[in-house]
């Protein structure tokens, strides 16, 4: 084959194709190994000795795919499976026809953690909460996987269940915060009821996490499975 054929991964701010691109260069020598399911992945196919005025035929195999109007070299990947073709058929600068195929294997997208803070303070497990604290919850995605596909990281809380527990007692349950994740969220603000701060001393309030949804690329709501314990799950706060 003449040239190298090399991927250009690019990260896109919006979903037009048409809008300008933030794209992460490759080194000639590497190709892009995977793709992310239930992800938008953008991808540019570039063959530097193509013939830009003949046809071009690409195949994907294993995913939902949409091609560029203006350039049909980039391509926008939804897989399906663990194992993505493309192939892709075009004709260089002396009129040949010259087929290519790339198999990609797809992964799961990193994992996300749970994040409260209370009064603005992340550290709070030294904190003691009373009345006026304000408790707030956010899920965070990996840093890179944010930093370079940042339209795939919407997240929304389906629930949070409010437990309290005096005097080292079995928690009871006090409240269940319904959420709807049919709309953005951003940072929750967790309001306690009142009896949290009736009950006896030492009075411990436990915030359980309930499903996390993703909404990617296209728009899609791909629910986010746990890769945590129960534990790693709950945030624990102490009653002043």
């Amino acid at each position: 084959m003449k040239g190298i054929v090399i991927f250009i991964l690019c990260i896109h701010f919006t979903f037009v194709f048409s809008q300008t691109q933030k794209p992460f260069f490759l080194p000639k020598e590497e190709e892009i190994t995977h793709l992310y399911r239930n992800c938008l992945n953008d991808l540019w196919l570039y063959t530097p000795d193509i013939c830009e005025d003949l046809p071009i035929e690409i195949k994907v195999l294993g995913a939902t795919f949409g091609q560029d109007s203006t350039d049909k070299r980039h391509i926008k990947i939804n897989p399906s499976g663990n194992k993505v073709s493309i192939e892709m058929y075009y004709y260089d600068t002396n009129k040949k026809v010259v087929y290519w195929q790339k198999w990609l294997s797809v992964f799961e997208i990193p994992g996300f953690y749970y994040h409260f803070e209370v009064d603005g303070n992340p550290r709070y497990e030294n904190n003691r909460i009373d009345k006026n604290s304000k408790i707030t919850f956010l899920p965070l995605p990996d840093e890179y996987f944010a930093q370079n596909m940042p339209n795939e990281c919407d997240y929304r809380l389906e629930s949070l269940q409010i437990y309290a527990s005096a005097n080292n007692e079995p928690p009871i349950h006090i409240k269940t915060m319904n959420f709807d994740i049919h709309k953005p969220q951003g940072e929750i603000s967790i309001p306690l009821p009142d009896i949290c701060f009736q009950m006896q001393k030492e009075v411990r309030i436990y915030i359980e996490i309930g499903e996390v949804y993703r909404v990617n690329g296209q728009g899609e709501l791909v629910h986010e499975f746990f890769r945590c314990t129960l534990y790693e799950r709950i945030g624990v706060f102490y009653v002043k």
